[in-house]
C-alpha cells in the first residue's frame, strides 16, 4: 500500500491515540464485544498499486501500535506501507528498523505516537494483545475507478480527525492533475501546494485557514455552502492556475508582512498586528487589498486604518465575552462584516481607480459609523492591563496593550532619515520595551493599577534593564537618557500634545 501525495501528513494526536487504544484494549479484554475502532478502509487500485484513499491515519496508527507490541511488520524485506512524504517515510523506516530518530524527527507525530503506545503498553500483556489484533477483521473497500473513489472520499465519515474542506480540495486537485497531466510533470501540483503551505506559515496561517479566506475574497460563499462543492463547480479544469493564484496572494502578503522587498513601506508593522487582531471578515478584505493594484501610499494608509479598527473591535469583543463593562448598544459589527465583504467584491471585480477609491471611502464611512462611543472606548482602553502572568486572558490583554503603546509611540516618533528630513516611523524599534512607571512590585494583584495601560510607556531595552523595582523618583535620571518622545512627554509637560476627539470635546 502507498499513501499518495494528495493525503495530508500523519496528524493524529494524543486524544485520537487514546480513543484508538482504549477501543482495542476494551475489545481485547471482552472478546465478544463489538467494536468500530477500524472503520472502513478505502483503497484505489492503480497499476497494481493500492493507494490509500481513506483510512491512512488509522493504518499508520495501527502499524505504529504493532511496532510498540514488538511485531515484525517487514515481509521479505518489504514494508507494508510507503509514504509519499519523504521525511515521514524515512522516519517510518527508522521506527521499523529500531534506529534512533534525529532530534527533529522526534517532534513528528509518528514518533510521538510510537512513544505514546510504548508508555501505555509498558505493563500490558503485549503478546496477548498482538494475537488478538492478528485475529481481527478489517473492512477494506477497493475501487479501480478514480471518479468512484473521489465520490466515496468526499462522502465518507470515519472516526478520527475529520477531513476538512481543504483536504477534499487537495485530493480533488491532485487526482485530477495526475490523471490529466501525468507524472512526467515532476509533480508540479505538489510543489505548488507545499509552496502555499510554507508561505502561509510565514504569515502565521495554516493552509486550512488561508484557502477559505482567499476563496471568500474572490467568490461568494454563504455559510450553508460547502467550500469543496463550490470549488468543483466554480474553478475550471486548470487547477494549476488556481494554485498559482492562491500562491501569488500569499506570497504578496508575506512580502508586505515581512518587508523583504528592500523597502520599508510601513505596511509590515501594521500587518504584523492586523494578522493577530483581525476578524475573519477583515482578513477577507485584506486579501482583496493585497490582490488589487492601487497607490502604495493609499494601500498603506488603508491597512493602518483597518488595523486600528480591528484593535477596537477585538477590544470590544474581548470585553463583551470576558469584561464587566456594559457597552451601549449603538454599534453593530455585523454591518461592518457585510461592508468588508462588499468592499472585497468591489475591489476584486473592478480595475477602475475611481470605483476602487469610492469603495475605500464607503468602507471608511461605515467603519466610522460603527464604532463604540468615545466614552465606552475610553473605559475599555484605560482598563487594559499588561501583566506577565501566564493566564490566556491576561496574555490577550498584554497583546492589546503592547500594540496600543507601541502604536502611540510610533505616531509620536518623527525620525529623520538623512539630514533634517522628517519621516514617520514605519516599523517598531528593535529596542522597544514596555516600562511600568510605578514598579510592578507595588501591585497587590493582577487587577492593580500598576498593570494598567496608564502606567505604561516605551523605553529603550538597554535602559529598562538597568531599572529594578525602584520608586519613580529614582527612575527619572534614567528616563532622561531616552530619545523617545513618549518618554519626553511623560517627563516634560511642554512636550505633551493633545487633540480633541471630533464631535464630543474629549481630550485624547
Amino acid at each position: 500500500m502507498t499513501i499518495p501525495r494528495f493525503q495530508r501528513v500523519y496528524s493524529w494526536q494524543d486524544e485520537h491515540w487514546g480513543i484508538f487504544l482504549e477501543d482495542i484494549l476494551r475489545s481485547w479484554k471482552k472478546k465478544d464485544l463489538d467494536t468500530d475502532f477500524w472503520g472502513s478502509i478505502l483503497l484505489c487500485k492503480k497499476d497494481n498499486i493500492y493507494e490509500v484513499v481513506d483510512g491512512q491515519q488509522r493504518i499508520i496508527t495501527l502499524l505504529l501500535l504493532l511496532l510498540s507490541l514488538g511485531a515484525d511488520i517487514e515481509e521479505d524485506g518489504k514494508l507494508p506501507l510507503s509514504l509519499s512524504d519523504k521525511e515521514q517515510n524515512e522516519l517510518f523506516k527508522k521506527l521499523v528498523a529500531k534506529k534512533q530518530p534525529s532530534s527533529t524527527q522526534k517532534l513528528n507525530n509518528m514518533f510521538r505516537a510510537k512513544r505514546y503506545f510504548d508508555t501505555k503498553l509498558k505493563n500490558k500483556d503485549k503478546q496477548s494483545i498482538l494475537k488478538f489484533l492478528y485475529g481481527t477483521i478489517i473492512s477494506v473497500v477497493v475501487v479501480d475507478d478514480e471518479v468512484e473513489s473521489n465520490l466515496l472520499f468526499s462522502r465518507l465519515n470515519t472516526r478520527g480527525l475529520e477531513l476538512t474542506q481543504v483536504d477534499l480540495i487537495k485530493y480533488w486537485i491532485f487526482s485530477q492533475v495526475e490523471k490529466d497531466a501525468g507524472k512526467q510533470n515532476d509533480d508540479i501540483a505538489l510543489q505548488k501546494w507545499h509552496a502555499i503551505q510554507d508561505a502561509s506559515s510565514s504569515v502565521n496561517f495554516t493552509i486550512d485557514r488561508f484557502i477559505p479566506i482567499w476563496w471568500r475574497s474572490r467568490y461568494t460563499l454563504s455559510t450553508s455552502d460547502s467550500l469543496f462543492e463550490c470549488f468543483k463547480s466554480t474553478v475550471p479544469n486548470n487547477y494549476i492556475n488556481f494554485l498559482d493564484n492562491v500562491l501569488a496572494t500569499v506570497n504578496e502578503l508575506s512580502k508586505l508582512r515581512n518587508n523583504n522587498d528592500g523597502n520599508d513601506n510601513g505596511m509590515g508593522r501594521n500587518l504584523k498586528w492586523f494578522l493577530k487582531l483581525a476578524d475573519e471578515h477583515a482578513l477577507v478584505a485584506l486579501l482583496s487589498i493585497v490582490d488589487t493594484t492601487f497607490s502604495k501610499n493609499s494601500k498603506k494608509k488603508l491597512i493602518e486604518i483597518l488595523t486600528v479598527y480591528e484593535f477596537i473591535r477585538a477590544l470590544v469583543t474581548y470585553n463583551n465575552e470576558h469584561g464587566t463593562s456594559l457597552l451601549k448598544p449603538d454599534f453593530d459589527f455585523e454591518i461592518i462584516n457585510m461592508s468588508f465583504m462588499n468592499f472585497s467584491n468591489s475591489l476584486i471585480n473592478s480595475s477602475n481607480e475611481m470605483t476602487i477609491n469610492q469603495a475605500i471611502e464607503d468602507l471608511k464611512e461605515t467603519m466610522i459609523d460603527n464604532l463604540p462611543s468615545s466614552d465606552d472606548f475610553q473605559i475599555l482602553f484605560t482598563n487594559l492591563r499588561h501583566c506577565d502572568k501566564q493566564d490566556p486572558l491576561l496574555q490577550q490583554e498584554k497583546m492589546f496593550s503592547t500594540y496600543a503603546i507601541y502604536t502611540l509611540a510610533n505616531w509620536l516618533d518623527d525620525l529623520a532619515k538623512g539630514i533634517g528630513v522628517p519621516v514617520e516611523r514605519t516599523s517598531e524599534d528593535d529596542e522597544y520595551s514596555i516600562e511600568h512607571i510605578v514598579p510592578k512590585s507595588d501591585a497587590l494583584n493582577e487587577t492593580s493599577d500598576e498593570y494598567r495601560i496608564g502606567n505604561l510607556m516605551v523605553l529603550e531595552r538597554v535602559l529598562n534593564t538597568t531599572l529594578g523595582d525602584i520608586p519613580v523618583k529614582e527612575k527619572i535620571s534614567t528616563y532622561k537618557k531616552s530619545s523617545y518622545p513618549q518618554v519626553k512627554q511623560f517627563l516634560y509637560k511642554k512636550n505633551r500634545q493633545t487633540k480633541k476627539w471630533k464631535g464630543n470635546g474629549v481630550d485624547t
